[in-house]
């Protein structure tokens, strides 16, 4: 496996109720504030889209802050996607690894440390959990039809053969993927809307590329080193799959000898 880029890494901040105050930070000040020290190049307040859970309408609003610039601790700028200020989530989405965004994180609260409510109480309380999210594109050394279970290929080419007029073709599945209890209702085919796109499982060839480059897009509820070591597993599980596959093909032969 070879990566080719670490698109984005995603974390948020899990809140108790009333422990972020819209109130204050909805304010020109905390904008003016954040803008300056991130150079964002959008901000507002409003509706936000659905990140790691589904989005609420929420007086005081949500609010926003976009395309900034990280100064990691070497002194390096890094692209910040993101910065949402949500009822009970903090998000906080880098353009790099995840290790980022302690960093991302600990800038953010040293910024906002002087700011108080008009109770005096602080505006941003202590997180009660975090959640992870990753989007990587990978080279990978299987073809796309790998994916599929074993035999299952096999069942889908019988099924389509004869309706293509293509010479050759190969299929090309993706895998979606949520973790849900047995006992829970499926959400449907937008399972994004009720528990929120980043934490879906996602492994397909990249847009725009070709099945034969092997290129392939994974998004994943993980830190992107952790994303990493999961997308070696599927590489390497895959290879023993075919191994397996060849050394079961070669015994059929033999048996067949005359």
């Amino acid at each position: 496996m070879r990566l080719i880029s670490l698109l984005t890494s995603s974390r948020a901040y899990e809140f108790s109720a009333d422990a972020i105050r819209l109130s204050v930070l909805a304010t020109p000040s905390v904008g003016t504030l954040l803008q300056s020290s991130f150079r964002f190049q959008q901000a507002g307040t409003g509706f936000l889209p659905a990140t790691f859970g589904p989005s609420t309408v929420t007086s005081p609003p949500s609010t926003f802050f976009q395309d900034g610039i990280l100064q990691d601790p070497g002194g390096r700028e890094v692209y910040l996607r993101e910065l949402y200020f949500e009822q009970r989530r903090v998000v906080i989405s880098v353009a790099g690894p995840s290790s980022l965004l302690e960093e991302a994180w600990t800038q953010v609260c040293e910024a906002l440390r002087p700011m108080t409510a008009p109770d005096g109480g602080p505006i941003l309380g202590v997180p009660t959990d975090q959640l992870e999210f990753s989007e990587v594109t990978v080279d990978m050394d299987f073809p796309p039809e790998e994916l599929f279970a074993p035999g299952l290929g096999t069942a889908a080419r019988s099924a389509i053969k004869g309706t293509s007029r293509l010479a050759k073709t190969t299929l090309v599945p993706a895998i979606h993927m949520i973790v849900a209890r047995d006992s829970d209702e499926y959400p449907g085919d937008r399972p994004d809307l009720s528990i929120g796109p980043r934490r879906l499982w996602t492994l397909s060839l990249r847009a725009g590329t070709s099945p034969a480059e092997r290129r392939y897009y994974s998004a994943a509820p993980l830190d992107s080193d952790t994303h990493l070591r999961y997308l070696g597993n599927v590489e390497r599980a895959l290879a023993r799959t075919r191994k397996r596959g060849h050394t079961a093909e070669a015994g059929g032969r033999r048996g067949t000898a005359p």
